[in-house]
């Protein structure tokens, strides 16, 4: 499971639960996002569901599901055009409330002081998110990536160091 189906699991769990949650990506297109959760709400394959391949009555459970869920509050999904800035979060968050706030793809978010490199500029971003949650005294769950030190094919090199951006 990767960064983002991870964040997309957590988030719809919460909401099923009761939670507002503003669900915010920096890499996915809001309609990929809404497909995996739609997916994952009817406990179908996304890769069925992407592809068409879905039979006759999962298909008319999945649209039944698209009109209950157009009805449905609490969940928004925003961003997803690799140009999101923290402070355009945090403006989403006074509008809406959420109980729970995903940051997918949190390091390539931009912020106001930015940086120069992309360390700094991912260092900038979490400080940022850090200083929204505390201000708004709300959760921010954030996402970032393994760095390029590390290899699935190598799970030696499966270690915090080589987290995204910790390297530094």
């Amino acid at each position: 499971v990767g960064k983002s189906w991870f964040a997309i699991i957590v988030a719809l769990h919460a909401w099923m639960n009761g939670k507002k949650v503003l669900f915010a990506t920096t890499e996915m297109a809001q309609v990929a996002v809404s497909m995996r959760m739609l997916a994952l709400y009817n406990r179908i394959s996304y890769g069925d569901f992407r592809h068409g391949r879905l039979g006759m009555f999962v298909e008319e459970r999945v649209l039944k599901s698209i009109d209950d869920l157009k009805g449905a509050h609490g969940l928004w999904i925003i961003g997803g055009d690799f140009d999101f800035r923290t402070e355009s979060l945090e403006s989403a968050m006074e509008e809406v409330q959420p109980d729970f706030t995903v940051a997918d793809g949190a390091y390539l978010m931009d912020t106001a002081d930015g940086g120069n490199t992309r360390t700094e500029k991912a260092a900038s971003a979490f400080n940022a998110l850090k200083r929204i949650a505390k201000r708004r005294n709300s959760v921010i769950m954030a996402t970032t990536q393994f760095n390029r030190s590390a290899s699935s094919e190598k799970t030696s090199s499966i270690k915090l160091e080589n987290i995204g951006l910790t390297d530094v």
